[in-house]
């Protein structure tokens, strides 16, 4: 791990090489959103089946919705580092100055990085590493993804500044808390349409409040041409241990 760190501290800004078209001036597409979400897996969300209406804006919505898509990884830091910077799986390797990022950069938009997650361990630093690229970055935790309990719901008024902040063509960045244990502790005030019995309970209520949180992007976004791509970077199972129900990576 020391040694990864090493690595994409030396070679993030390797990237002089690259060459890539700049912005299409017939795309009249304003704001490109892409949001991380984290721990959720897709047979939660009922816009792909699960029996509870889990996702009743996501089922409304117009989109494409992939199936089959599988994470890179079972958590945070090895999904992320293999999602977000071009990988060589044959030499296990990673190309740490190719990254979204950059080549958002490199196209001519104005980037920003917005993130609950933390700034130290768990392979956060990375993520922190890369945010330190965009245009600008913000971070609610000056520590590790526990150290305060921001709200994703606090991430929407910095997201509106950005997206009203000026007329460039941007692309935003937004690293969710999500669905990360625990996850009785993720809905904050919110009040899912359901009973919650035990912690599996909280989980399904979990992507209810994800649901409403990608509505209210899109909310803010409604003056604005844009695109918006959602993805997590893994999932998470719900099992039993001592006849009590508990979640874990996946």
């Amino acid at each position: 791990m020391q040694k990864q760190k090493e690595e994409l501290k030396k070679y993030i800004g390797d990237n002089a090489n690259i060459q890539i078209s700049l912005i299409d001036n017939h795309d009249d597409t304003e704001v490109r959103v892409v949001i991380i979400g984290e721990s959720v897996r897709k047979d939660y969300l009922s816009v792909y089946g699960y029996p509870l209406n889990t996702t009743p804006y996501l089922k409304t919505a117009k989109g494409i919705f992939i199936d089959g898509l599988i994470a890179a990884a079972s958590n945070t830091q090895l999904s992320l580092s293999r999602t977000l910077f071009k990988t060589m799986p044959n030499e296990n390797k990673i190309n740490w100055g190719i990254n979204f990022v950059f080549l958002a950069n490199k196209a001519g938009y104005e980037t920003y990085w917005v993130s609950n997650q933390g700034i130290i361990e768990y392979g956060d630093d990375i993520f922190y590493t890369l945010a330190q690229s965009a245009s600008q970055a913000h971070f609610f935790k000056e520590g590790n993804y526990l150290s305060n309990d921001t709200d994703d719901e606090e991430i929407l008024p910095i997201f509106s500044k950005i997206v009203n902040s000026n007329n460039k063509n941007k692309v935003i960045f937004i690293h969710m808390i999500g669905s990360h244990e625990p996850v009785c502790y993720r809905l904050g005030n919110f009040q899912p349409s359901f009973q919650i019995y035990n912690e599996a309970s909280c989980y399904v209520a979990t992507i209810e409040k994800l649901d409403l949180f990608i509505k209210n992007i899109t909310d803010i976004l409604k003056k604005k041409n844009y695109k918006l791509m959602y993805f997590s970077d893994h999932g998470l199972s719900v099992e039993k241990k001592t006849n009590l129900p508990f979640c874990r990576y996946i």
